[in-house]
């Protein structure tokens, strides 16, 4: 497969596995705004936890599954990477205050349609109003699917992130890569862009983000879409790893020089990983603190960098 048919491929899946995410965030969001009580924090948590557990095991757990299917391993894939995307929006959607255009607003001035000068007033306020308000997140969930590599890689589904690594451990040149690399590159960070300039207009000193997520109760779907994603990213993987661990240590302990090898991969990894926390957690404080962006929600924008 080529470049160009792997770039597009993954682009098609991913518009198809965020629009399908949508609805499903919004459930959830207003399954969290109904409750007051500590227990939000309590579901916020369980919500974001089947997101952060590591592709690796999860790719090892169902791999097996899809070998030598390609249609199952993309239909696999897909769907994995649709219950995976779902934390995102939900976190996205509850870091986004609510639009400066008000739903009362939006409402009134659609009641009042006469010419076709209103109408166009109100396209203009239905793109700064409910448009602004969801459009990061939905680009957030795009760009998360649309450069998904490790879980792709391991079902042994189409990706261009996979493509290039392939190709690269083939002998394709650094600047070869580049040339390739720019179309995807650059395009992600126009949607970054449009999400800052969406998420920008939105302002905390106006509305409740509650009152402008009118949304019918879908309380029982949130719940089962937050158990089925421990079940399928956490219990599952967690169990089959346990399974095969005890083996694994005593076969490990007998190979000396795979231990050192593995002892050094884990320090180095950390090292890294906790290098990265630090300068994270370091932009994210001085982007806050910043006076241009303290009417904003730079948060969202930072968490699809940062993802």
């Amino acid at each position: 497969m080529t470049f160009a048919a792997s770039l597009g491929w993954s682009l098609l899946r991913a518009l198809i596995v965020t629009l399908l995410a949508w609805p499903c965030c919004h459930w959830i969001m207003a399954w969290i705004d109904r409750d007051e009580s500590p227990r939000r924090a309590w579901r916020i948590t369980a919500i974001v936890v089947p997101f952060l557990y590591p592709e690796l095991l999860i790719g090892y757990a169902y791999g097996w599954l899809v070998a030598g299917f390609p249609a199952r391993a993309e239909c696999a894939c897909s769907l994995l990477m649709w219950l995976r995307i779902i934390p995102v929006g939900v976190v996205a959607l509850w870091l986004t205050p609510a639009s400066s255009v008000t739903a009362s607003a939006f409402h009134c001035r659609k009641l009042s349609l006469r010419t076709w000068s209103d109408r166009r007033d109100w396209l203009r306020l239905w793109l700064l109003g409910p448009v602004a308000r969801v459009l990061p997140s939905g680009i957030l969930m795009l760009l998360v699917t649309f450069q998904q590599f490790e879980l792709a890689a391991l079902l042994k589904a189409v990706s261009w992130t996979d493509w290039l690594f392939v190709q690269q451990v083939g002998g394709l040149t650094l600047e070869e890569s580049l040339k390739v690399m720019w179309v995807p590159v650059a395009g992600q960070v126009g949607l970054l862009l449009i999400a800052l300039a969406c998420a920008r207009t939105c302002r905390r000193d106006i509305g409740d983000s509650k009152l402008e997520r009118q949304i019918p109760s879908r309380d029982f779907v949130a719940v089962g879409l937050v158990v089925l994603s421990w079940f399928v990213f956490v219990i599952v993987p967690t169990f089959g790893l346990c399974a095969g661990l005890p083996a694994g240590i005593a076969q490990l302990l007998t190979q000396q020089l795979r231990l050192a090898g593995l002892a050094r991969e884990l320090i180095g990894g950390l090292s890294i990983s906790t290098i990265a926390a630090l300068i994270a957690y370091t932009a994210c404080g001085v982007a806050i603190r910043a006076r241009a962006f303290r009417e904003t929600p730079v948060g969202v924008v930072l968490t699809g960098l940062l993802i």
